[in-house]
């Protein structure tokens, strides 16, 4: 089988910086397993494959043309008008549209894949929906809906509101023509050929159960901090949750890694003592390492939390909010995976209990990370696209032959 891979949002292969870009290099390396693998990149220049039977073919950034921001009033209200037309949802970039059906045109490729509903539809790629592959991943619904809360004006809110649903419409009517759909929480399936490819992190590296000995009262928040609902989480543990803690472990640190904080809260959060905004660093294995407990304070958003995943992955347990495992509960128990924080005083019991109790801080790592290797692993990911895929292909086959 040969696969064209286009790729809108997220660095690839060695650049990646989000679990969106994760998620995309596991998905080429399953295909690549399976057939010859073309990408088609607008967000990184010269990317370069690591992934044997895959290939960079074109790698240059292009901006994209914009979402609900940059439409005129007649086309936003057309859109809410037709959404069973994704082309009116959202905007297509003929640029990109162009470099793609060239390239598309000049081989023989049984798929094209795609990630991300938005990103399909920019890219011009619906008119391929009997061969497109959909990895829909973050419910662009939801996504919307986060931009509502953040709107100045009623009017506003309500419109947002409205095209959000605009958009589920359309990701339901295109995911019905698509050849195969992958999303990655179980509680979002858009349609009957649906497959449930849940988000996975995967490591080399072997991080060891936490010395006590070693180790210090240090807590860690990992997240991209340009992204709203990981600054509104990590806002709400700094004022109403990290104080609580102190009352009882006045050493308490939470440092916190992550690009893109903005100046304001940079400033406010290194005032207060423990707090150490950190940014990037090149060793995130290490802050793992140094850390004694993770915290996962998420209480909306899209998709599932990598974080979550990463943290387990290291034998280091979890303090999450029920927002911050949505996606997972399906896997990991409260109590015997990971501790739950269902308000501002739980959360920060929790996070005291696992602190002070190495017992308890092994008990939570080792289940975790049971549960991670057996449910969540690349093998669990690689297994569900090899066996959608040849369950497709051998559909299309007997097609064909009749």
């Amino acid at each position: 089988m040969n696969f064209l891979f286009i790729e809108n949002s997220c660095p690839l292969f060695g650049h990646q910086i989000s679990g969106g870009g994760l998620r995309s290099t596991y998905l080429i390396k399953s295909l690549a397993q399976i057939g010859k693998v073309d990408v088609i990149t607008f967000a990184y220049s010269d990317e370069k494959s690591n992934i044997d039977n895959c290939e960079v073919i074109f790698s240059k950034i292009i901006a994209n043309d914009g979402y609900i921001g940059q439409r005129n009033r007649k086309n936003k209200f057309r859109s809410l008008l037709t959404p069973w037309i994704p082309e009116t949802v959202q905007i297509v970039s003929l640029e990109k549209e162009q470099i793609i059906d060239k390239i598309a045109n000049s081989a023989e490729y049984d798929f094209i894949v795609s990630r991300f509903f938005e990103d399909t539809i920019m890219c011009g790629l619906s008119k391929y929906a009997n061969r497109l592959i959909l990895d829909i991943d973050d419910d662009p619904k939801h996504k919307i809906l986060l931009y509502a809360k953040r709107e100045s004006s009623i009017f506003k809110r309500i419109f947002t509101i409205l095209y959000a649903y605009a958009n589920d419409i359309s990701v339901k009517t295109l995911s019905r023509r698509c050849s195969l759909v992958f999303y990655s929480n179980k509680t979002q399936r858009t349609s009957r050929i649906a497959k449930y490819l849940p988000n996975i992190y995967c490591s080399d590296s072997i991080v060891p159960l936490c010395d006590y000995k070693q180790t210090k009262y240090n807590l860690l928040f990992v997240g991209n901090l340009v992204y709203y609902p990981n600054i509104i989480g990590i806002g709400h543990f700094i004022n109403c949750i990290f104080p609580k803690i102190k009352q009882t472990i006045p050493e308490v640190q939470l440092n916190i890694i992550g690009n893109g904080i903005d100046e304001a809260h940079l400033v406010n959060w290194s005032k207060i003592p423990g707090i150490n905004i950190k940014g990037y660093v090149d060793d995130i294995i290490q802050e793992y390492r140094n850390c004694r407990a993770v915290v996962v304070p998420i209480y909306h958003g899209a998709g599932t939390a990598i974080k979550v995943l990463e943290a387990m992955s290291y034998n280091r347990p979890c303090i999450s909010s029920p927002y911050g495992v949505r996606g997972y509960d399906h896997i990991f128990v409260p109590g015997e995976d990971y501790l739950l924080g269902q308000d501002a005083d739980s959360f920060a019991f929790n996070v005291i209990a696992l602190l002070q109790s190495e017992e308890l801080n092994h008990t939570i790592s080792r289940n975790a990370f049971k549960k991670v290797k057996e449910h969540l692993s690349f093998e669990a990911f690689d297994k569900i696209v090899k066996d959608s895929l040849l369950e497709k292909k051998s559909t299309i086959d007997n097609i064909d032959r009749k």
